[in-house]
């Protein structure tokens, strides 16, 4: 808002008298100033200890706070999602302002600004749209790449799945237990999983499974989990984990072909290793397609729109 007035005052100043465009130095400390006073807005509803530090619960807690929008939602949500890193000083208990100061925070806050000014709050913006899911913050690629499959090849399921009660989403997880959940706040849609302009249930699936998988965790400490797992939890149908390292490729042509990704749930997951070649380490990818004439396998990456989505 302040760059655009800036640019808005320069169109209306005299040629002779322009004022010059703000440098990157000056953006970024308009951004880290509007960020700063958001996040002082927010911390006015925070309860947090005397000595200004902040916990995990403390942040949890801020979240599920519904009349919170716009930047002090996105300021609240970015520090949320970075807390690990910025605990790990304080053996990841607590957090402070000198930590969040020192967090670097404006660019991830501005995305987050700008993710909720084009959101949807709808349940569903049209039929369920797998290209549009985004991971966010919370480390459960494992249920969220399978959710992914189920988007692309059950969309009219995943509607049956959600009943919109107004304030409360009821979600049926196969399985298991129906879990009602309150409708995500905008603070919360920030770190959680997002549908962007197609709507908010990815996050009420992810927010549901949360419940019931992890119901004393909170959820940015999901610690992750097998992909067969989360096949289970978003197609109600068995699977297994199979390990390929040194299965043949005739192998893997064989079991791609015999259970082709265009017509069921199918995932591949990498190992805590680093890789050269573009891959996530530790990480569960939504197997899209296989083609067996060129032996060629499409992954996407459910982070989405912020790395490429297909291999």
């Amino acid at each position: 808002r302040q760059l655009t007035d800036l640019r808005r005052h320069a169109e209306l100043t005299p040629q002779s008298a322009a004022a010059p465009p703000p440098d990157d130095d000056q953006a970024a400390r308009a951004v880290e100033a509007e960020f700063e006073n958001a996040l002082s807005r927010d911390l006015q509803a925070v309860r947090h200890q005397t000595d200004g530090s902040l916990t995990r619960s403390d942040l949890d807690e801020a979240l599920k706070n519904p009349n919170l929008h716009g930047n002090e939602a996105a300021a609240l949500g970015v520090v949320a999602d970075n807390f690990a890193d910025m605990a790990k000083g304080h053996d990841g208990k607590f957090i402070t302002l000198a930590d969040i100061k020192k967090g670097d925070l404006g660019d991830k806050y501005t995305e987050g600004v700008n993710y909720l000014s084009t959101a949807s709050h709808a349940l569903f913006n049209g039929k369920p749209d797998y290209r549009k899911m985004d991971q966010g913050g919370i480390g459960d690629c494992y249920y969220l790449s399978p959710l992914d499959n189920e988007a692309r090849l059950h969309p009219d399921e995943l509607v049956k799945r959600l009943t919109d009660n107004g304030p409360t989403v009821t979600v049926a997880i196969p399985g298991r237990p129906s879990e009602t959940i309150p409708k995500p706040t905008d603070a919360q849609m920030v770190p959680y999983a997002g549908g962007s302009t197609n709507g908010i249930w990815p996050t009420c699936f992810e927010m549901a499974w949360e419940v019931s998988q992890h119901p004393k965790l909170s959820m940015m400490d999901e610690p992750g989990g097998e992909a067969a797992t989360g096949i289970q939890a978003t197609s109600g149908h068995d699977a297994v984990n199979e390990d390929n390292t040194k299965s043949s490729l005739s192998h893997i042509d064989k079991r791609l072909t015999a259970c082709p990704p265009s017509k069921n749930n199918v995932c591949a997951s990498t190992f805590e290793r680093e890789y050269k070649n573009g891959f996530i380490e530790g990480h569960v990818y939504s197997v899209v397609d296989y083609d067996p004439k060129h032996k060629m396998i499409t992954l996407r990456n459910p982070w989405g729109a912020s790395v490429p989505t297909g291999y």
